[in-house]
């Protein structure tokens, strides 16, 4: 599916939930809140429906409050077939948590709108990996459908452009991204104020993760691989949400001998999430569909309901191996 096929599939129905992957990030988000906007602003009806919540510190991207959890007061739509999902920032609804139950590909009622390199099997997908996030990606749908964006879908889509590419500086950053971002700017996105939200509105309990996390450093293969981890019992000392800790990956990249940076974090008792960066042309998202999971050449990831521990050694002797044949 091109996105001149997309459009012409939105005009054909009225009725829309959209959806991200669990543990929203700015670019999912912002996608959401703009295709909310825009498929509103030419009359559809439209709900963002996620299986759980954002963390706090993305609030500024929903200026307008419309996003929602399942609920009993949602289900109904949720069930009913003239309402067709979108979904965003991921092609794989095994990470969309219990919003799967709604979205199956048998019941021909899924869009999926993603920039990952690893397309799953699914119909109706727009996939544009060489877009630098899944906000450039709304914002050309929204040229080819002619309508305006204004002030608040624009600074969602802005925000999710910046957190994707790293402030512009990741691999996946084009001429392209700076015209969409330059675009956005003129219909009312402030970039001051978002870099400010994004990167300097940090509580005190965010700092003392920081300083936690960095402290379980560990450096393997002559220093090419840096080792983060992050126990359910440092989110409790510090009193910070998960998401909280998702740059703090890149920290170990500004060493000049670390190639491929490893995070590993304790979502539950029962579950635990690998965050993978890498520098010029090592492709981490290989490994992580080596797990099940997928990404970005330089930016990719996988659940496992193994402990930190037991993830850390198997992880680590892949990427060494990985390492050994380059």
């Amino acid at each position: 599916m091109n996105l001149a096929e997309l459009c012409s599939a939105i005009s054909m129905y009225n009725q829309f939930i959209i959806t991200t992957h669990l543990s929203p990030d700015p670019d999912g988000l912002g996608a959401e809140i703009g295709l909310f906007r825009i498929l509103k602003a030419v009359g559809k009806d439209v709900h963002i429906i996620n299986a759980m919540p954002y963390a706090s510190r993305y609030q500024f991207i929903e200026q307008e409050k419309c996003i929602e959890t399942i609920t009993e007061k949602n289900i109904p739509i949720l069930k009913d077939p003239d309402w067709k999902f979108i979904l965003l920032d991921t092609n794989d609804i095994n990470f969309i948590g219990a919003m799967a139950q709604y979205v199956t590909p048998e019941n021909n009622r899924l869009f999926i709108i993603d920039h990952h390199d690893m397309p799953s099997d699914q119909n109706n997908m727009l996939i544009l990996s060489d877009y630098s996030s899944t906000c450039e990606i709304i914002y050309s749908l929204i040229k080819m459908l002619h309508v305006e964006p204004d002030a608040l879908c624009a600074s969602a889509l802005f925000a999710g452009i910046v957190y994707d590419t790293g402030s512009f500086a990741y691999s996946k950053t084009t001429s392209n991204t700076f015209e969409t971002a330059a675009a956005l700017i003129r219909y009312g996105a402030n970039p001051s104020h978002i870099h400010s939200q994004l990167y300097e509105s940090a509580s005190v309990n965010v700092l003392l993760l920081k300083k936690a996390v960095i402290s379980t450093l560990e450096l393997f293969h002559n220093g090419e691989i840096a080792v983060l981890m992050l126990p359910q019992e440092t989110l409790k000392a510090t009193k910070a949400e998960l998401e909280d800790a998702n740059d703090i990956i890149n920290m170990p990249l500004q060493s000049e001998s670390v190639k491929i940076s490893v995070f590993l974090k304790q979502e539950s008792h029962k579950q635990s999430r690998c965050s993978l960066r890498s520098k010029g042309t090592i492709n981490v998202a290989s490994i992580a569909q080596d797990f099940g999971g997928g990404g970005h050449r330089n930016a990719a990831g996988f659940r496992s309901d193994l402990p930190l521990k037991v993830l850390k050694e198997k992880i680590l002797k892949h990427i060494e191996s990985q390492l050994d044949k380059l």
